[in-house]
């Protein structure tokens, strides 16, 4: 019957395998893999220029751009909120994410706040300011 080939030869016993459960496991048992989606700069629209940061967090107020902290890896961040953000409460496929640390400025305010958006397999993404991030979290009624 072939036995003699089974996981630990002739002391094998059916229903225990030859190798530790514990060195079996994986983190990521039991979660589905990240989604394969593409990412793009869009034109480093949300890439601070070289500027002091006081006048770059400014010039995100009255309807500028929102900034990235100069020196971070936006790719990373991006993914990063993608696969552990929270849905937002208006249907569209979008995630924000709160880093608990300052990772760009919105709104001519420093913020730890963003959202990211899943658009023809591409996300994109930018800073929020608080009052965004409790409006696209807030329970819905």
């Amino acid at each position: 019957l072939g036995l003699n080939t089974c996981p630990g030869g002739d002391k094998w016993v059916p229903g225990q395998s030859a190798e530790v459960p514990e060195e079996k496991a994986r983190v990521s048992d039991g979660a589905p893999p990240p989604p394969d989606v593409r990412w793009t700069n869009h034109g480093n629209k949300h890439v601070a220029p070289k500027a002091p940061w006081p006048s770059v967090v400014k010039s995100t107020a009255n309807g500028g751009a929102a900034k990235y902290l100069p020196g971070t890896d936006i790719e990373a961040l991006e993914r990063h909120a993608f696969v552990n953000g929270h849905d937002v409460n208006n249907g569209k496929p979008w995630k924000v994410i709160d880093m608990e640390k300052t990772i760009g400025a919105n709104d001519g305010k420093e913020t730890p706040y963003m959202r990211v958006e899943l658009s023809a397999n591409t996300i994109h993404r930018h800073p929020i300011s608080e009052e965004s991030f409790r409006k696209l979290t807030k329970n819905k009624k």
